[in-house]
């Protein structure tokens, strides 16, 4: 076998299109292709000033140096070098008369992800604009950051009433509102600019992947800008974010952990800790009161949803009320957010036969402290079902519109509950009517709550 020094730009220009996918210095070896971890350069060549470090492609007969295709070098998972295999004329060829034959360091595995030491105090910014259940999902990231920095300075950027939800939160020391639709006004743009450059953070954990939540990364003035690799980084975020993490994960929240990789946080324990107010906590104790539930002897039915296509019927949440009382002896209480989800929490009411009890108004907060105290949640995926987990309740997630390993009821003491997915585009999905929901019958959703009420009593007597 015979090794082969390879060096950019010999007898030829190297143009735009090959220094952009060519790093670092690189020595191919003829089959099997290894793969050069550090590179000599040749004897009897010292570098130009103002060579143009990494530029270093293969270069063929007849082809005036110019890089040749099916050996451009390209950066994988973990910042390891993978390549395509070189042609078979390139294991014909000899070193250049006077060179010296580079070095070969094999890499029999990917190398692990560089991570870079932070300070004692690092500032780091959360970005997770909408909605209310991505921002619950977002929850476990801030609770890793304070586990591996303690003394660090946590900031959020979140949108409209979705702040009411971090305020207090032990893990986020910063909660910084914007309105919606704050990156049409130029004013706002400024604004959101200055406070975030006042807070002086470093490093930006974009969650969400869009352009407008990029857009904020940016502003902030942040040297280190955390995304997503790959079809997760949608819309233009690639473009501001400047280290993108290639994440591969089943569900949202281990996702949006695998972005602080480059932080050095893998696998941490999963939390979410969110905070009760006194305020919160009297008022769920006073509806309990009023509805003379008994404690953590009630199930909390949420049959509202964002999108027409997550809407489960309003008569056969009323039935499951019917069944959990008559096999669990648990009394239901529908709740309900918008105004125009009151009238589907009346159909439950007026469907289970007694078994189910209106709810008052409630704010988010109010609704988790009374989720907090069920004994059962059972929804749609939607803001509330993902509260319920927060809040650790027990909790049955059904789907429909979205695939419920990726956004269902997360951890194992839950259950998700699908009929078929109903596949298509985000904007077919949210605008589709609700024939996948409809498929998942009443005693699918009751099995399902049997199953985990099963798995709740069996671990209280662990």
């Amino acid at each position: 076998m015979r090794h082969f020094s390879v060096w950019g730009k010999q007898k030829g220009r190297v143009g735009g299109w090959a220094r952009r996918r060519a790093r670092f210095r690189n020595c191919y070896h003829a089959s099997p292709p290894a793969i050069s971890q550090t590179c000599t350069a040749p004897a009897g060549r010292p570098r130009r000033p103002g060579r143009r470090r990494g530029a270093c492609l293969p270069r063929f007969p007849g082809r005036g140096g110019r890089p040749a295709r099916g050996a451009i070098p390209v950066l994988a998972a973990g910042s390891a070098l993978s390549h395509f295999a070189a042609p078979a004329s390139l294991a014909a060829r000899s070193p250049r008369p006077g060179t010296a034959s580079p070095a070969v360091v094999r890499m029999s595995s990917p190398a692990p992800p560089v991570t870079r030491v932070l300070g004692p105090r690092p500032r780091i910014l959360i970005v997770r604009l909408s909605a209310l259940g991505d921002v619950v999902h977002g929850l476990p990231v801030a609770c890793a950051l304070r586990d591996a920095f303690g003394d660090a300075e946590i900031g959020w950027v979140v949108e409209g009433r979705n702040a009411e939800l971090l305020a207090g939160h032990p893990a986020i020391d910063h909660v910084i509102g914007v309105q919606r639709r704050w990156l049409k006004s130029a004013r706002a743009v400024l604004d959101l600019r200055r406070r975030l450059r006042a807070l002086q953070f470093e490093i930006a954990v974009d969650l969400q992947c869009l352009t407008k939540s990029a857009v904020v990364a940016y502003l902030s003035g942040a040297r280190r800008r955390l995304g997503v690799a790959g079809r997760d980084g949608r819309e233009l975020s690639k473009l501001f974010h400047n280290e993108l993490t290639p994440v591969r994960a089943n569900h949202v929240v281990d996702h949006y952990l695998g972005i602080l990789a480059p932080l050095g946080i893998t696998q941490p324990r999963v939390r979410f800790d969110l905070p009760e107010t006194q305020d919160d906590g009297a008022f769920a104790e006073r509806l309990i009161a009023a509805e003379e539930l008994p404690r953590r002897g009630y199930a909390v039915l949420n049959p509202g949803a964002g999108w027409p296509s997550k809407l489960w019927p309003a008569e056969r949440y009323g039935q499951l009320a019917q069944r959990l009382r008559e096999e669990h002896g648990l009394v239901s209480l529908a709740v309900w957010g918008p105004a125009s989800e009151r009238l589907l929490a009346e159909q439950i009411v007026a469907a289970s036969g007694g078994a189910a009890r209106l709810a008052p108004a409630t704010t988010v907060m109010q609704l988790a402290a009374v989720t907090r105290r069920a004994r059962l949640f059972v929804g749609s995926d939607t803001g509330p079902m993902h509260l319920s987990v927060a809040v650790d309740t027990p909790t049955v997630s059904l789907h429909g519109a979205s695939r419920a390993e990726w956004c269902g009821a997360y951890g194992a003491a839950n259950a998700r509950v699908q009929a078929y997915y109903q596949a298509g585009p985000a904007r077919q999905r949210r605008s589709a009517d609700n024939a996948a929901m409809r498929a998942i019958s009443v005693d699918d959703v009751a099995d399902a709550c049997g199953g985990v009420l099963a798995r709740t009593a069996q671990a209280a007597s662990a």
